[in-house]
């Protein structure tokens, strides 16, 4: 008997997530045959945009494990004491 509400809910999402994609597209004054006629430079350009997230984060990443990592392998290795001595009882 769940399945019917399911479904309608399934359905009233898409709907909702299509009027704000719609309405996002019309803000931003662009027309789906320009999208279509465009879609290998639009992935092109988001693969770019992507890579360059990537290649940003990465030196942020690598710096800020230098702390974290050790934190984390600290934090392990007093779990595993605690439940190897037994006070670990929650």
């Amino acid at each position: 008997m769940d399945a019917p509400w399911k479904i309608a809910a399934t359905v009233i999402k898409l709907f909702l997530l299509s009027v704000m994609v719609g309405w996002i597209i019309r803000v931003l004054d662009l027309s789906i045959s320009g999208l279509i006629e465009n879609f290998g430079d639009i992935v092109a350009g988001a693969y770019r945009y992507l890579a360059e997230m990537v290649g940003w984060t990465i030196p942020y990443a690598l710096v800020g494990a230098i702390i974290v990592v050790p934190l984390w392998l600290v934090g392990v290795g007093l779990r595993a004491l605690r439940r190897r001595n037994g006070s670990g009882r929650s």
